[in-house]
């Protein structure tokens, strides 16, 4: 996605943030361009070896000004405009894949499995429930699993995996 980083740029940040004794979000976004099952495994593996404190999953829906919506559009005016009604009404897109051609249901579950994958780890679980500091932080992470959960289960029907 020429972020101007590397994998390794990535794996070292997030090992230093644990030296550091900093919390750490990794952000994983499914089917951008080149996306392989192999890809996925690659990033979990970065996963399990970091071990972050948190991770967000989600399908790549481009921002409305970024250079891959621009390229889109240029090659699919018709798709360019169901992009620009998704992102200023709202409106669903259409059909049963997303702008880069992956069907919407594998996404979805690619995004479920990995949530799943990772915040049900034995490791992962014993790990933060150790690092409770005080009461405030029991209160957070029951709130932060709560809200996971009900995306996941309850989709928003704005959203375009839906």
């Amino acid at each position: 996605m020429n972020k101007g980083y590397t994998v390794d740029d990535v794996y070292n940040a997030l090992l230093w943030t644990k030296e550091a004794k900093i919390r750490s979000l990794a952000y994983i976004l499914y089917a951008v361009p080149g996306e392989t099952r192999r890809t996925i495994r690659e990033t979990k593996k970065l996963l399990k070896k970091t071990s972050p404190d948190f991770v967000l999953f989600s399908g790549l829906y481009p921002e409305p000004k970024s250079e891959i919506t621009r390229d889109i559009i240029r090659r699919n005016p018709k798709l360019g405009q169901e992009l620009q009604e998704y992102f200023f009404l709202r409106k669903p897109l259409p059909g049963d894949k997303t702008p880069f051609g992956f069907p919407k249901n594998k996404v979805a579950r690619w995004v479920l499995t990995s949530y799943l994958w990772y915040y049900l780890r034995p490791t992962y679980i014993f790990k933060r429930l150790f690092s409770l500091r005080n009461f405030l932080d029991l209160l957070n992470l029951f709130r932060g699993v709560f809200g996971v959960f009900k995306d996941l289960v309850v989709p928003k029907k704005t959203h375009p995996l839906t």
